[in-house]
């Protein structure tokens, strides 16, 4: 099932000229609702006086410690009232620097399912922007810490979905990887995020912020067959990825790591077997050299393993000429007479 999604955020409701709700205004119903004895019933006093511009005041530097206040005072029939006028804004508030506190304790605040619904439908969306975002990514992760995982549903959908353009943001990156190592999922839906990963493990290792999640997929996770999978995506791209700056790192954890000796064999192997790959990698003085000198002497491989390879890079470089080839010879031929 595909969504449709839209690549910005519209900008915040902003309050009229003519406001009635001023900063004076809004302070002192912040303070008439701290002070109050019925603190409920005050609530509801000021709920009702803010309700046509509440969507207007929860990105205010002031409006919006007023909003989580009525949130958190305010009995769930008037909550959903609020939620009604603010939730078509919900995205944009979500994203600004005063507005995001107000979404994080509503969203946390939730508590039926009409509620849930509307913050559901408006966040929806727009969730590719609000993850690529500073603010708006927490919107996303409080809607999960909701604990209703079918609800849920349409946060892994749009990481899915819109998986590149997410993964290679900062903060979409960062993100992915925070909901992914929380506990608010099904392992189905965890599975169905990493086996989008797998699957795009070629473009995502080229990228400094998407490779992240590849990292963490390697060193962060106990999913059985992970490496095994990427390694195969991986495979018929060595030569283009091991010169990389990036991707390289992505191929050594993967050789590195002994959880899967069955990813760390398969990527060996295509080295010791292909010639053209490994001529390849070697041609390229700069990355693809200081590469194999790291997988010669890696220590997650075998002893026998490791000579192999080394032979096997000994007779490469045979006919290279350029000064790193030469010098990365006089390493390997000097350590074989001390072996």
């Amino acid at each position: 099932m595909h969504h449709t999604y839209f690549d910005a955020i519209p900008a915040v409701p902003e309050l009229s000229t003519h406001r009635k709700l001023d900063a004076g205004r809004l302070r002192e119903m912040r303070k008439r609702m701290d002070h109050a004895t019925d603190k409920q019933k005050e609530a509801e006093t000021i709920a009702y006086e803010c309700l046509d511009d509440i969507a207007e005041i929860s990105s205010d530097y002031i409006g919006n410690t007023v909003v989580q206040r009525l949130f958190e005072k305010c009995t769930e029939e008037t909550k959903t009232s609020m939620l009604e006028r603010i939730a078509p804004h919900l995205a944009a508030i979500s994203v600004h620097k005063n507005g995001t506190w107000a979404t994080q304790k509503i969203i946390d605040l939730a508590k039926t399912p009409a509620q849930i619904r509307l913050i559901r439908q408006y966040l929806q969306p727009y969730v590719p922007p609000l993850l690529l975002d500073q603010f708006g990514n927490y919107a996303v992760q409080c809607f999960l810490r909701l604990g209703d995982f079918e609800q849920a549903q349409f946060i892994f959908d749009a990481m899915v979905e819109k998986l590149m353009p997410i993964a290679q943001g900062r903060f979409g990156a960062r993100s992915m990887r925070g909901i992914l190592e929380s506990d608010s999922m099904t392992n189905q839906q965890k599975l169905f995020v990493v086996a989008s990963l797998c699957q795009h493990a070629v473009a995502l290792s080229t990228n400094a912020n998407s490779a992240l999640l590849l990292t963490w997929l390697i060193e962060s996770t106990e999913i059985e067959g992970r490496c095994k999978t990427m390694a195969s995506r991986l495979i018929p791209h060595l030569s283009q990825l091991c010169i990389h700056k990036i991707a390289s790192q992505v191929i050594y954890k993967l050789i590195n790591q002994t959880t899967e000796p069955e990813a760390q064999q398969l990527i060996v192997q295509e080295l010791l077997d292909n010639d053209q790959t490994l001529n390849d990698i070697l041609s390229d003085q700069v990355r693809g050299l200081t590469f194999i000198q790291k997988v010669v002497v890696c220590p997650a491989l075998l002893s026998p393993t490791r000579q192999a390879m080394s032979k096997k890079v000994c007779s490469a470089l045979q006919t290279l000429h350029g000064p790193g080839h030469k010098k990365l010879l006089g390493l390997l031929l000097e350590s074989s007479q001390e072996d």
